[in-house]
Order: C-alpha cells, then sequence, then structure tokens
C-alpha cells in the first residue's frame, strides 16, 4: 500500500493596511482561517481559494492579539491590546460587548480559552 503525502501551498494577498497579528481555524469551518490585525480588524480567509470573505471591524479598542475558536458554532473569542474580550460571531457578523480584562498580573500577554465544564 502506497501513501502519498500532498502539499498544497497557497499565497493569501492581505490587503494594504492590515497587518496580521494572529489566526485562528474554528472548528466548523471548512477550509477557512479568521486573521486579526495590528488595526483592530478581523478577516475571514478561504485559504484553499486565497479569497478574502468577509472583514468584521468596529472593534476600535486597539489591535487583535489572539482569537480563540469557542464551543458554540460560530463564535470566536478575541482578545484586545487595550484589555479586553469580545465573543464575536463569524456568521452574523456582530460582537458581543466588550468585556474588560484585568492586564495588571501581565499586561502584554492576552489569551483566552473556553470551557465547557457545568460546575
Amino acid at each position: 500500500m502506497l501513501n502519498h503525502v500532498y502539499t498544497l501551498q497557497v499565497t493569501i494577498d492581505l490587503p494594504e493596511g492590515f497587518t496580521p497579528t494572529c489566526m485562528a481555524h474554528p472548528d466548523t469551518y471548512l477550509n477557512k482561517v479568521v486573521i486579526g490585525s495590528q488595526e483592530g480588524k478581523l478577516q475571514l480567509w478561504n485559504f484553499l481559494s486565497g479569497k478574502m470573505l468577509y472583514e468584521f471591524s468596529g472593534f476600535g479598542e486597539g489591535a487583535v492579539k489572539c482569537i480563540t475558536p469557542s464551543p458554540a458554532l460560530d463564535v470566536v473569542g478575541v482578545g484586545l491590546s487595550a484589555g479586553y474580550a469580545s465573543a464575536s460571531s463569524c456568521y452574523c457578523v456582530s460582537h458581543a460587548s466588550m468585556v474588560p480584562m484585568n492586564k495588571l498580573a501581565r499586561p502584554n500577554r492576552i489569551t483566552l480559552q473556553f470551557g465547557t465544564s457545568t460546575v
């Protein structure tokens, strides 16, 4: 039995004025990634076709520092350099209200994690 390994290389041409800072692949999004930027925007890209599907704006609270897929369908967590977090929908193009995070312990580090515990 032969095992074949195929490599696919696609170039994504990010637009001028969009400086990438992080990227995530939501679990149910086939061939798609969400890319965050220094300018505080998100873009949804199909990495097989190399096409941008949508640009999300409106965060306006600093650079996107992290993106974390959630267990909820079509939702990602977004952490911003200004110390805010948002649960944002990739489907309805909206985000919940900004939640301030305590940046005193680690002012230059922002991470997000979703849990499914019912405790």
